[in-house]
């Protein structure tokens, strides 16, 4: 049978003190109380935590009082929830023992994990002469369910305010407060608000499903970005954010900016570069950029400290990727970043491909290009005399007749929100991931809707 307390060494701990005795003592010996075997936990519960410390009095000399604490986290020295404070006493001629008692309020799990995921709860005793002991137990947590609560969009038919519907089989509405005028728009998943962006960025509460009369905030265009405005807006990528931020890019920079506005990080470019598009690719933020010498650039930063890696620059040879308003879109092909020109001739950098990183291939279809952009996990679309879905190897998996504006995902149901324009009109429709099936009716949009965004509940995948 094992000991009812658990000491981490077997030897006694000696220590010289300032006196010239010596402190002999054993090792306090801790317990857990609760639980008492494996628990499942989730996001959002209140766990009460109780474990026993004993800490030994001196065989020789005295020793102060010792501390405890408590981590959990997945293991390999991951802390994800700590407490920590003091034994009651210093053991003197007995040992003292103590009951320490904490509620663990159970946080969410890392951005881009849906679970379970093996916890450890450690309980660990110092004492004064810095010996330790501890005890463990096993804890599993279940992620929250992803679910979605249906479509949002920036410019009804009246072009101000927000579009809103809320399902493939469901009904549109529409809310009159909300920016004027073209916007970006995206749905912070799990933070119940809208951000938009056109010459800055405001944050709009979503209160029981409703936006809020005036954004509760405000984040202006940097001073050093040339006249232009937001050129982008998305999620950012929920694998290297604490939770759901916003993406967006400038003529001069990409950054991602909190549920309230705040910048976390930003990726600059050099002076002579302008922005064409940016995104995470693989481990990287990189950014495609035109320069002042007509060239294209593909730029590698770290993302987390914002350091420019490395950069390939090259001419493109079509006649739409060149000139004062030049036209190129960043792609995904199997993991690599490729920069799509306008006659749909895709360059592909493999950073560790020598002398000779980049390779050509021509994406399927014919015609210009006239929009394309990537997924949240990394198929692409582009748009040319029809419309195109590309798998991870951009090869064509399915088509859509008439020109495509804008893809936006719904994981939780396992669909693709296609904006399309015929004509003058403008609509959305839902299709099944799977075989590209349409489902339900059509749906208005504004004339001025430049792209949608899929409400969640959290980030992440399913």
């Amino acid at each position: 049978m094992r000991p009812s307390l658990k000491t981490l060494g077997l030897l006694t701990f000696t220590v010289g003190i300032a006196s010239g005795c010596a402190v002999k003592k054993a090792p306090p010996e801790v317990e857990f109380l609760s639980p008492s075997s494996t628990i499942a936990v989730a996001e959002g519960q209140a766990v009460n935590l109780a474990f026993a410390v004993r800490d030994p009095a001196p065989a020789q000399g005295s020793t102060e009082s010792g501390q405890w604490r408590i981590e959990i986290g997945p293991g390999g020295g991951a802390t994800w929830w700590t407490a920590s404070g003091n034994l009651s006493a210093a053991p003197t001629a007995e040992a003292i023992s103590d009951t320490i008692q904490v509620t663990w309020q159970v946080g969410p799990l890392a951005s881009g994990s849906a679970g379970p995921i093996q916890l450890v709860l450690s309980a660990i005793a110092t004492d004064g002469e810095g010996q330790v002991g501890a005890d463990f137990k096993a804890a599993t947590q279940h992620g929250v369910a992803l679910s979605s609560s249906g479509l949002w969009w920036a410019g009804h038919p009246a072009e101000d305010g927000f579009g809103y519907f809320n399902g493939p089989n469901g009904a549109s509405s529409f809310s009159d407060v909300g920016p004027s005028g073209p916007h970006w728009v995206v749905h912070l998943d799990g933070q119940a608000i809208l951000v938009t962006g056109s010459s800055a960025l405001q944050g709009w509460p979503l209160q029981d499903g409703i936006p809020a009369a005036v954004a509760a905030w405000t984040a202006n265009m940097p001073p050093s970005a040339a006249v232009g405005g937001v050129r982008h807006l998305r999620r950012a990528s929920y694998a290297h954010s604490a939770s759901a931020w916003a993406e967006v890019s400038w003529t001069d920079r990409c950054t991602w900016h909190s549920a309230q506005g705040d910048m976390q990080r930003s990726w600059v470019l050099d002076t002579g570069e302008t922005l064409l598009d940016a995104g995470v690719v693989g481990n990287d933020m990189v950014i495609l950029a035109t320069t002042d010498a007509g060239e294209f650039r593909l730029i590698r930063f770290n993302i987390e400290t914002g350091a420019r890696n490395e950069a390939v620059t090259w001419t493109p040879e079509a006649s739409g990727s060149t000139g004062p308003t030049p036209l190129g879109w960043l792609l995904e092909v199997n993991g690599l970043p490729a920069a799509l020109e306008a006659d749909g001739t895709a360059r592909i950098w493999d950073a560790n491909g020598g002398a000779t990183p980049m390779t050509t291939m021509a994406l399927p279809g014919s015609g210009p290009v006239q929009g394309a952009g990537r997924l949240e996990n990394g198929q692409c679309w582009t748009s040319r005399n029809t419309g195109i879905f590309m798998g991870y190897n951009a090869q064509s998996i399915g088509t859509w007749d008439t020109p495509i504006l804008d893809v936006t995902e719904d994981r939780a149901n396992g669909l693709w929100w296609v904006l399309s324009e015929d004509g003058d009109v403008r609509t959305w429709r839902a299709l099944q991931t799977t075989d590209f099936t349409p489902i339900g009716s059509s749906v208005a949009a504004g004339p001025a809707t430049r792209n949608g965004t899929v409400a969640h509940n959290r980030p992440g995948p399913p």
